[in-house]
């Protein structure tokens, strides 16, 4: 769209995201060429993908289970005792819930 000629607050309208966010990831095409994350971008793992795929596992063969019966069953062989580990159970489980992803925007 900015390549048609569209300007950054139009981008920004009709995708429902701020100017500066349109800009920001302009400024970034410009530069590299590319949109995809860096490495070592983001908030640091609180979970392994090994102990991702035991949580998902467990939620498959007890589809009832809420987030935290299922956190507490892993507390033994997982390391969840860090804080927030209830969000990443239930960040993990949202697909099987049929939800759609929260939009969250920053």
């Amino acid at each position: 769209m900015m390549e048609a000629g569209w300007s950054a607050r139009r981008v920004a309208r009709q995708l429902s995201h701020s100017d500066c966010v349109v800009r920001r990831f302009w400024d970034q095409y410009i530069r590299e060429m590319s949109f995809t994350r860096r490495p070592g971008s983001g908030r640091p793992r609180q979970t392994s993908r090994r102990e991702d795929h035991h949580i998902v596992r467990n939620a498959r063969v007890q589809p009832t289970a809420s987030s935290a019966v299922i956190q507490a069953q892993n507390k033994t062989m997982l390391c969840l005792t860090r804080q927030g580990c209830h969000k990443t159970v239930s960040a993990l489980l949202l697909p099987f819930l049929g939800l759609p992803d929260p939009q969250i925007c920053f």
